[in-house]
């Protein structure tokens, strides 16, 4: 699981974080991507959805077609794979 802590923007009450790499490589996120918040009662405590979205206006001309694609599937690691022979 990737961890990443929040930073204060600005003087405003809004804090800051850094989406990971590996979900931003997973999801195909770019800048100008919108992000859109859910907080869900989960029991006792609360779970977060995030939902990415992705821009459908000029900045998305002639990447339009990599947008469309599915996300290439997730790999386990090497050393966790059964062997083929």
């Amino acid at each position: 699981m990737d961890k990443t802590s929040l930073v204060q923007v600005n003087k405003s009450d809004s804090l800051r974080t850094t989406v990971p790499a590996s979900i931003v490589k997973l999801l195909d996120l770019r800048q100008g991507d919108r992000v859109e918040w859910d907080v869900l009662p989960d029991g006792n405590r609360f779970a977060v959805k995030i939902e990415f979205v992705k821009p459908k206006d000029a900045r998305t001309k002639g990447r339009a077609n990599q947008r469309t694609r599915e996300p290439k599937p997730v790999r386990a690691p090497r050393s966790s794979r059964p062997r083929q022979f």
